[in-house]
């Protein structure tokens, strides 16, 4: 598991999954910065990701051409089985 991502590495994560499922919302940072970062264009969100990762959901597990974003252990005995 990473602690940052590029912007390009987010990148290829939202060509697979939405940029919506890999964005923290339960997190206090999101939480303080909502107004500000839901007036964003997705290419403006995913640099303030790469400068702030406790925006990014965690666990990011990618193998292959599949991403699970979170906690999901049916879905990572799935994946890595």
């Amino acid at each position: 598991m990473k602690d940052t991502y590029s912007v390009e590495e987010l990148k290829e994560i939202t060509n697979k999954i939405p940029l919506d499922e890999i964005l923290n919302k339960k997190g206090v940072v999101y939480k303080e910065r909502r107004s500000e970062l839901e007036g964003l264009t997705p290419d403006q969100l995913l640099e303030e990701l790469s400068k702030d990762p406790k925006l990014i959901r965690r666990p990011i597990v990618i193998k292959d051409n599949q991403v699970i974003v979170g906690y999901d252990e049916k879905a990572y005995e799935r994946i890595l089985t």
